[in-house]
């Protein structure tokens, strides 16, 4: 998954940097920019570079002129939002709202960690409730525009700026970049166990050392994936034992 791309909002510039500072700690999340006030951050949301693509929002409440519930409150389709404030008595107001964490001032390190956790495990349950009920997609191959059925795909192969995606019967050859197709499949039963390899984990038939079978077809596991593909076979995501 890619980090979560986060903004902080904060009037006070020692807490922007505090939470800066515990953000670029942490790999699955990527900082993309610091506002100190409300406005700043609208406008950070709204701006053509940024528009849809922020995450998650770390949150001051007391701030000039808009607090931080009343932006809250001005946000049509909010990103996930953890609240960082002085101040406990807001808590039952933030949680009204549907924010996802309520952290105290000063914030610990553990205690941070932890919100960060409900963050990635929220937003991973929200991609897969967004793209569940999309079982298909279009790509263009040979200058017709193909729909491809997501439960139909063995494997996908990337060969340079192409792919390759397999079916049971047939195969389409695309212009796209792997990290494209896997955008359109998120959420869904397939998973990188290469740098050029996305299978279904559907359709695997067996799994030997730093192999992956699909049928006949055997599709490596990279050193640095084999331990991550193991322990969703023993977690029963890939392989019923």
């Amino acid at each position: 998954m890619n980090p979560l791309r986060c903004i902080v909002v904060d009037d006070e510039k020692i807490g922007r940097e505090g939470i800066a500072d515990y953000i670029t700690e942490i790999d699955s999340l990527k900082l993309v920019g610091l506002c100190k006030d409300a406005t700043e951050a609208s406008n950070l949301l709204n701006s053509g570079l940024n528009s849809g693509s922020i995450d998650l929002i770390f949150l001051d409440i007391q701030m000039p002129k808009i607090t931080g519930l009343e932006f809250i409150k001005t946000l049509e389709n909010p990103p996930l939002i953890i609240i960082c404030t002085a101040f406990p008595s807001y808590a039952i107001e933030g949680f009204d709202l549907n924010v996802l964490d309520y952290l105290v001032k000063p914030i610990t390190n553990s205690r941070f960690l932890k919100a960060v956790n409900k963050a990635l495990s929220q937003h991973k349950l929200l991609q897969r409730t967004t793209t569940k009920d999309i079982d298909f997609f279009f790509i263009k191959s040979d200058n017709q525009f193909v729909k491809i059925i997501k439960k139909d795909i063995l494997y996908i192969e990337a060969m340079e700026n192409y792919v390759t995606i397999q079916l049971k019967d047939k195969k389409y050859l695309s212009l796209l970049s792997l990290k494209k197709v896997m955008d359109e499949l998120s959420g869904s039963s397939f998973y990188q166990t290469h740098r050029s390899f996305l299978v279904n984990i559907s359709h695997i038939t067996k799994l030997d050392g730093n192999q992956i079978f699909i049928g006949e077809k055997i599709i490596p596991i990279s050193r640095n994936m084999r331990k991550e593909v193991y322990e969703l076979i023993m977690s029963d995501k890939l392989i019923k034992r």
